[in-house]
């Protein structure tokens, strides 16, 4: 994140600019934080394919031949589904944090508007 400016030190019609400029970032940077429920259904899809992987690889060990073979690609696909999420994840984290950061310093932003009269 940019330097942040000295609020205090800003003409009135910069404040304002700057709250609303605040305002407009925080949006868009929601939108691109996922739902809770997106997060839960690639956990979940995450972790039945953990299940179903181990329960055909068992099945599959006394059989052989090309059933391992096919358990051994769906470990593959699993093992990319999981580096992908770890992705994902981290990428939403870190819109999260910015979300934060850019909230708090609206926050001191109203908070000097206030300080002004100006809201």
């Amino acid at each position: 994140m940019k330097s942040q400016p000295d609020i205090g030190a800003l003409p009135d019609g910069e404040l304002v600019s700057l709250a609303r400029e605040l305002g407009a970032e925080l949006r868009g940077i929601a939108a691109l934080i996922e739902p809770a429920e997106a997060t839960r259904k690639r956990t979940r899809k995450l972790l039945r394919g953990t299940a179903l992987n181990f329960a055909g690889l068992a099945a599959a060990v006394p059989t052989g031949g090309f059933s391992l073979l096919l358990c051994a690609g769906g470990l593959l696909d699993w093992a990319d589904a999981l580096v992908e999420d770890a992705k994902v994840m981290n990428d939403q984290l870190r819109y999260q944090r910015i979300y934060l950061e850019k909230q708090a310093f609206l926050a001191h932003v109203a908070a000097e508007l206030e300080r002004r009269g100006l809201c």
